[in-house]
């Protein structure tokens, strides 16, 4: 019999999902409820949200899957300074000790082990009496490698059917900083991993913080500053950020040996003086030119060249870029919700197949245990208590007008008329992703939509981008895209057609 999962995120972008029939029937991010951006912890809301989303009573839920062995990371509380004492120690010892020590298996083995017991502890005594009290009582509690869960959202509800190398990278999770694995006929096979210590996302979240941003939320601000650099300009300090990381085969390596506080440290006392664009240009290079390195041995190593993508760093769309344009790589498939959010999914994911064992993988080649997602609009339908809402609009600020099925026709002439649209349609998109059900809209064709725009609603840094909406069969006429890969979900940038920008002038990034 087929059990009904309720899989959580207690890390960073807190998350659930309820699996129920093997298919995906609601899934929520906490902060979008909270609206407290990457809000992390047990994610009671995103709870609520899910089970109202699937239709699932909470006294349906057979097994709790967790998707974390020993981590609960908070980056609200780290912004200023690590506040884990460990994780800080650790950082200090970095100025003293090689990373070859401080990084090695035996001290990952007590660090997970030590801090799973207080995960489970806590499971126990504080998560467990609470989803008691909202109706949830599993029959079993599983918890799982965080990067496990990663691989296992992007590989079982990938768009193709075909064999696929997985690589998970973020700044850290349960020990590790990436993984290369491969999948083949349902089932995944991890081939490589690279500790913490060599964690290129966290390297990416320190120089975040030196440039004056939030690390782990502001990276994108980072990614966006990082054209506007003058490249001449920008290049040696970009060669001496190169030497920061290096590709050894298909892991990571740390070559600076300063993580951590110490990391940050070295930078702010040795290119505290640079520009700040200069910086954002060496990260954003590094990460590039070294997450491309690190895809293609990955290849070579599976043979495998589809990749399916999941992991913090794969937010980085700048980067993503950078994979599809190396000729080693056939297809990228990045989940659609590729941060800590996809470990809610990935451990629901898993938990079914633990319960379920061989059964799922029993078949031919390709087999798979899940079907394709269709969408990831796995959120509540905004028509439910439509009518509530529109009764309580204050008449005398807004005017309500029922277009009924010219709707659309509508609004897009409100949008060639230089006005802003906001869009409530569907089921709620799970994710950071505003993809068109809870989205605002303008022309793209006016530039100066980008002002007006942050002036009224967004208030953005003035180099951030927007996405453009292409209708696939026009995307041509925009956008070079020689590989034909899909990018529904903003996952991945494209090199624009010259005669044709002026039509989309404002969603254009240099």
């Amino acid at each position: 019999m087929s059990p009904t999962v309720l899989g959580i995120n207690l890390s960073h972008t807190g998350a659930a999902c309820v699996l129920a029939g093997g298919e995906i029937r609601g899934a929520g991010v906490e902060e979008r409820l909270s609206r407290i951006k990457g809000d992390a912890g047990f994610p009671i809301r995103a709870i609520e949200h899910v089970l109202r989303a699937s239709g699932v009573g909470g006294d349906e839920i057979d097994v709790l899957a967790v998707g974390t062995l020993c981590e609960r990371f908070q980056p609200r509380l780290a912004q200023q300074r690590e506040y884990r004492p460990l994780i800080r120690a650790v950082g200090k010892a970095s100025a003293l000790a090689p990373l070859s020590l401080l990084g090695s298996r035996a001290l990952r083995g007590a660090y997970r082990g030590s801090l799973g017991i207080l995960r489970r502890r806590e499971t126990r005594h504080e998560h467990l009496p609470t989803l008691r009290d909202m109706g949830i009582r599993p029959r079993q509690v599983l918890h799982f490698d965080h990067h496990d869960c990663h691989s296992a959202a992007t590989f079982h509800l990938r768009p193709f059917d075909d064999d696929a190398t997985l690589l998970t990278c973020d700044g850290l999770g349960d020990g590790l900083a990436a993984t290369v694995s491969v999948g083949r006929k349902g089932a995944i096979h991890r081939v490589a991993s690279t500790s913490s210590v060599h964690s290129l996302g966290s390297m990416y979240s320190r120089v975040t913080r030196c440039l004056g941003f939030k690390p782990w939320e502001h990276e994108g601000k980072v990614m966006g500053l990082a054209p506007y650099a003058d490249p001449e300009r920008a290049e040696e300090l970009a060669r001496d950020f190169e030497r920061f990381l290096e590709v050894d085969r298909l892991e990571f390596r740390n070559r600076l040996g300063l993580i951590g506080d110490s990391f940050i440290d070295h930078v702010a006392k040795r290119y505290g003086t640079h520009r700040f664009d200069d910086l954002a240009f060496a990260i954003q290079g590094l990460a590039e030119l070294r997450l491309r390195e690190w895809a293609e041995q990955a290849v070579r190593a599976t043979g495998v060249r589809k990749i399916c993508a999941a992991g913090g760093v794969f937010l980085n769309v700048k980067a993503n870029a950078g994979l599809v344009r190396s000729h080693l790589i056939d297809n990228l498939y990045v989940f659609p919700a590729p941060g800590d959010e996809s470990v809610a999914i990935g451990a629901a994911l898993l938990a079914h197949l633990r319960q379920v064992g061989g059964a799922a993988l029993a078949g031919g080649a390709g087999e798979r245990p899940f079907a394709r997602s269709p969408s990831i609009f796995w959120g509540p339908d905004v028509s439910e208590g439509i009518d509530r809402s529109i009764r309580d609009v204050d008449r005398n600020r807004f005017e309500v007008t029922w277009h009924g099925d010219r709707i659309d026709s509508e609004v897009a002439v409100l949008l060639a008329e230089g006005e802003i649209v906001g869009r409530a349609r569907g089921r709620l998109e799970f994710g950071p992703r505003a993809l068109g059900n809870r989205s605002i809209l303008a022309d793209p064709s006016r530039l100066e939509a980008v002002g007006e725009l942050n002036r009224a609603i967004k208030n953005r840094d003035f180099w951030m981008p927007f996405a453009p909406a292409i209708a696939a069969e026009n995307s041509g006429r925009y956008i070079h895209n020689s590989k034909g890969i899909d990018s529904p979900h903003m996952m991945l940038t494209f090199e624009t057609v010259a005669e044709h920008r002026n039509e989309i002038a404002a969603a254009i990034h240099p």
